[in-house]
């Protein structure tokens, strides 16, 4: 209705002293070229850091987030494996079910699924988290 095009790439997060994420994403590119993010975000960010990229479009299939670690804590990788592990559960999970439909994790599953609920608990703990903060 108002012109311009999608516009693919990652959303840039942070967790100070912890990690940063890429997390993918579409914004819309107004016909002046500006980006906009019309996503409402479940936190009320007023802007995002946005990185296009032109090699990816969304064809209805997760695609998982690059996590990469900033902080020195060894707990941080263990949490990175434990999410990137739970996303290819996800994922193959949700091959043939519609883009946001629930799932259930049981057994095996719900235990990767609490190791990395219970490692990011022990991370908004740690040391490297606590510096971050008070910086």
């Amino acid at each position: 209705e108002h012109g311009g095009s999608i516009r693919h790439g990652w959303t840039i997060w942070e967790w100070p002293g912890i990690e940063a994420e890429g997390e993918f994403h579409a914004v819309w590119q107004k016909p002046d070229a500006c980006f906009l993010d019309v996503t409402k975000k479940k936190d009320g960010e007023p802007r995002i850091l946005f990185a296009p990229d032109l090699s990816r479009v969304f064809a209805g299939r997760r695609i998982d987030n690059i996590r990469m670690a900033i902080g020195r804590d060894p707990l941080i990788k263990g949490w990175i494996r434990a999410n990137e592990e739970l996303q290819r559960i996800i994922s193959h999970k949700m091959k043939g079910v519609p883009f946001g439909q629930g799932l259930v994790l049981e057994g095996a599953e719900y235990d990767i699924y609490e190791r990395a609920q219970l490692l990011g608990v022990a991370l908004k703990q740690s040391r490297d988290a606590r510096r971050a903060a008070s910086q």
